[in-house]
């Protein structure tokens, strides 16, 4: 399973880049042509999110992305160490509908490696698991 890792300053310039990435290993994974627009908009969106609480903390953060291919699945997973987890209100409102609609499955859970928030995502490839 090949595996993607990008750490980035939680800076809104940054979010272009996680968006050029995704979009790479999208393409890469065999996710649908006609979908990789989904897949940047929704990364873009996570990490946008990260960067708003990282300004609202008021403090310098990162923000990570794992993007994985397991031959069925493309995954990416937007973590950061922001916070206590999972906030209600505010951004996630407006943003978090719309992440869903853009894939396939999202989960938003605390960051299992401790502090902040992970925001898992997911897309079929269309390739069967080898």
């Amino acid at each position: 399973m090949p595996v993607v890792r990008l750490v980035i300053p939680a800076i809104s310039d940054h979010a272009r880049t996680a968006r050029l990435v995704a979009g790479s290993a999208a393409r890469r994974a065999g996710v649908r042509a006609d979908i990789l627009d989904d897949v940047r908009l929704a990364v873009a969106e996570a990490v946008a999110l990260s960067v708003q609480r990282a300004v609202v903390a008021g403090g310098p953060a990162e923000v990570e992305l794992a993007m994985a291919d397991d031959g069925a699945d493309f995954t990416v997973t937007v973590s950061d160490g922001i916070g206590d987890g999972v906030a209600d209100g505010g951004p996630e409102e407006l943003s978090l509908p719309l992440i869903r609609a853009l894939c396939e499955e999202c989960t938003v859970r605390p960051n299992p490696a401790g502090s902040g928030r992970a925001i898992g995502l997911r897309w079929s490839t269309g390739v069967a698991a080898k």
